[in-house]
């Protein structure tokens, strides 16, 4: 449940200025939920995901 509202809102707020520090805000609670329940797959795959996402939106932003 926690998982389907976190993809949502990345769909939802992906490209809105606020939308991003909302997204940046939630994630790091659900960084924290993983850290916290020790879910080490889904935090590799958490990271993975954001690492990429956040990296190809920051050269976007910069290059065109």
């Amino acid at each position: 449940m926690v998982y389907r509202a976190h993809f949502a809102s990345l769909l939802f707020f992906h490209g809105h200025d606020c939308g991003i520090w909302l997204t940046l805000c939630y994630n790091l609670r659900l960084l924290l939920d993983l850290v916290l329940y020790n879910r080490k797959k889904l935090l590799f795959v958490f990271l993975y995901i954001h690492l990429y996402m956040y990296t190809s939106w920051y050269v976007g932003m910069n290059l065109f």
